[in-house]
């Protein structure tokens, strides 16, 4: 008997409690806490040393737009032509069952033009965070001449 038989007779069993899909029920208390304690710290410190809630949103906005811009798209893109290269025209014919009718038709080939223009999306989003990232930083840092000024 294998380790998938095992654990199936044992979830049959009733040896593992569902946990509804929660990851903190699964996770060990120890460590459960710690992160708890380590994000409030965190989030505590952070209120105390930064004097505005502008600087926040900058950082914030440079993560998320480069996130929604740049790195999720090829991100998604590159994950899905590899697992579904196969039965890549079955999913755009709307076929529900892609993978079984990739097996009856042939395979569809992979672009590689556009994996490697995902790639390079994925890079100019990693510079274009970077650059973002210096921007608002060094604006924190020369707060006299950036846009952080009191005026």
């Amino acid at each position: 008997m294998n380790e998938k038989d095992k654990e199936k007779n044992s979830i049959d069993q009733g040896h593992i409690e569902d946990t509804g899909g929660l990851a903190y029920k699964d996770m060990n208390d120890f460590y459960y806490y710690i992160g708890t304690l380590l994000y409030y710290g965190v989030a505590v410190l952070g209120s105390c040393i930064i004097p505005s809630v502008d600087e926040i949103f900058e950082f914030v906005g440079t993560i998320c737009v480069n996130c929604m811009g740049f790195i999720f798209p090829a991100m998604f893109y590159l994950t899905a032509s590899k697992r579904y290269y196969a039965g890549r025209e079955g999913l755009l014919n709307g076929h529900k069952d892609a993978l079984e009718l990739s097996i009856t038709t042939s395979k569809v080939e992979r672009n590689l033009l556009l994996e490697n223009i995902a790639r390079l999306q994925l890079f100019l989003g990693m510079i274009a965070f970077v650059l973002g990232m210096f921007n608002n930083i060094y604006g924190l840092i020369n707060h006299e001449s950036g846009e952080h000024s009191d005026d």
